[in-house]
């Protein structure tokens, strides 16, 4: 008996083993901002859920040699954008959702002398949903020969 609860453990754990799989994605976030006044960074976080608990998964350097601006008539101010590599893993063969959001931090003058390091409060949230492959067969096992 005890000889299957442990058989049955390890064919759970080799399942779900099996089953887990991750992709990589280069995305391309792009935004406004309007005032880069004492700006040091931008902070991009994302989530499992819409509104969700977010996690910081990036810090994007603000600068302006690199990261813009390029002016759009059309758009209330310069436009910034940044390519992150993502990794999410999953199961295999299914869709993830992760919703991203991005705030604007940077060191801020203080009444009396000094600066503090403060963010802005969220922006729009956006979000991207990554297909996780199906990845290879898994190895068979107990493979053998069995002659009469």
């Amino acid at each position: 008996m005890k000889k299957i609860i442990l058989a049955m453990i390890f064919l759970l754990a080799m399942l779900s083993i099996a089953i887990s799989a991750e992709t990589t994605k280069t995305l391309t976030f792009e935004w406004n901002q309007e005032d880069v006044t004492n700006l040091k960074e931008w902070k991009l976080f994302w989530s499992n859920t819409p509104g969700g608990e977010y996690a910081e998964i990036a810090i994007i350097a603000y600068d302006p040699g690199v990261a813009g601006p390029v002016y759009d008539p059309g758009v209330a101010g310069p436009v910034y954008s940044s390519p992150e590599t993502i990794k999410v893993t999953g199961e295999q063969g299914t869709h993830v959702t992760k919703c991203f959001i991005l705030r604007a931090c940077g060191d801020v003058p203080q009444q009396g002398g000094g600066t503090k390091y403060l963010c802005s409060p969220d922006s729009n949230e956006v979000s991207y949903t990554f297909w996780i492959p199906a990845g290879q067969f898994s190895v068979p096992l107990d493979f053998k020969i069995n002659a009469e």
